[in-house]
């Protein structure tokens, strides 16, 4: 078995190696832009799935890969992982970039048809069903690890309370005859919004009067000056609100 201080000593020093490579924007955007232009070749995709399956086909390299995930995957290691999680999570922006990943993932037939066949394939095996169950079992056993599912399942259904709260005030705003809200109120909508996981573009497709219609030969440059009307909106009632909290 690996000493796990001197592993861990190897996982800190290639990380700072990492930070000190991509430090300036410059260098992360061009290792995003070779990362791009490296897998839009469909051959490639299929090489390394190919590749993929072929290795994970050998019970030798099954068992060792296993055995070495379980080794690395230590307390401080999830603690880690789940701080990073936490910042992603909290950061509007890098938020909206991940979840745009997952809906675009999700959006693709052949991607979804493919994990849900090999969901059915995995829970078909009674072995596999069993480890499932004794895993939750395990997990769910942990008070903390149930107090971080509970407080999650509150986040959550406070946020849609809220937003249907917002949606149905908006709604109150657009049918009332005279007057129309004032920006803070509006933006202050959105934002719940926001926070609810609605990206700036389908925020400005579904409230902005001038949003174009597909047919309009400048669709894509109306739509993207309706979703940065609406981002600085959001951003500037959120920096209105951060001032009147400190004052």
């Amino acid at each position: 078995m690996p000493n796990s201080s001197a592993e861990s000593k190897r996982r800190a020093r290639q990380a700072a190696s990492l930070r000190k490579t991509l430090a300036t924007p410059e260098a992360r955007a061009l290792k995003r832009a070779a990362a791009k232009t490296s897998w839009e070749d469909p051959e490639r995709h299929r090489q390394a799935s190919a590749a993929v399956r072929k290795s994970w086909g050998v019970k030798a390299v099954r068992i060792r890969r296993i055995s070495g995930i379980k080794e690395a995957w230590t307390s401080d290691r999830r603690e880690a992982q789940r701080a990073a999680t936490k910042k992603i999570m909290a950061d509007p922006e890098l938020n909206a970039h991940r979840l745009a990943g997952l809906r675009k993932a999700l959006a693709d037939p052949e991607l979804s048809a493919r994990r849900i066949a090999a969901l059915k394939k995995a829970l078909a095996d009674p072995r596999i069903r069993a480890r499932r169950i004794a895993q939750l079992k395990k997990a769910t056993a942990d008070p903390k690890v149930r107090a971080r599912i509970s407080a999650r399942l509150k986040k959550m259904w406070a946020d849609f309370r809220a937003g249907r709260t917002a949606l149905a005030e908006s709604a109150k705003t657009r049918n009332r005859r005279r007057g129309r809200p004032r920006k803070d109120e509006k933006y202050g909508r959105f934002a719940i919004l926001h926070k609810q996981q609605m990206s700036y573009m389908e925020l400005a497709r579904k409230y902005d009067a001038d949003f174009p219609k597909q047919s309009d030969p400048k669709f894509a440059e109306k739509g993207d000056a309706a979703m940065e009307r609406m981002r600085k909106g959001i951003r500037r009632y959120e920096r209105r609100q951060k001032q009147q909290a400190s004052r």
